[in-house]
């Protein structure tokens, strides 16, 4: 039981540290905006509740099987929606690393292998004309 407890305690505290970097972020850009944290804010309650529903997948799996459900085996549904969207978190909290502190955002994401390009808002500060 403690373990899925962390599985589920992991995306939200990475979800918990996005907002209060991405606030962070916009007040070091002056860009704080109400509609943009409402929105948001939005976001972050879809995150909850796909959690919610994986979870609620995986116990009907356990309670009715894998047969009524229509799957073949025990799928750890909660775990891949956690962890996508500790991935998802990671990399949205290295954009607003990046956007209060330019050189570490792009040291982070030349090591840990980010595609500068595929990364919402990384062409604001990021520039990769000294990379090979």
């Amino acid at each position: 039981m403690q373990h899925e407890f962390q599985i589920i305690l992991i995306p939200l505290t990475l979800c918990a540290l996005d907002v209060v970097s991405g606030y962070i972020a916009a007040i070091r850009t002056g860009t704080v905006n109400s509609t943009v944290m409402r929105d948001g804010m939005w976001n972050k309650m879809g995150e909850v509740l796909a959690i919610a529903v994986g979870k609620a997948v995986e116990i009907c799996i356990s309670i009715f099987g894998a047969d009524f459900v229509g799957v073949e085996m025990n799928v750890p549904v909660c775990t891949a929606v956690c962890a996508y969207l500790s991935l998802y978190e990671v990399t949205s909290i290295i954009e607003n690393i990046g956007k209060m502190n330019p050189t570490i955002g792009k040291w982070l994401i030349e090591h840990i292998g980010i595609e500068p390009h595929k990364v919402n808002q990384f062409d604001s500060w990021y520039d990769d004309s000294d990379i090979k």
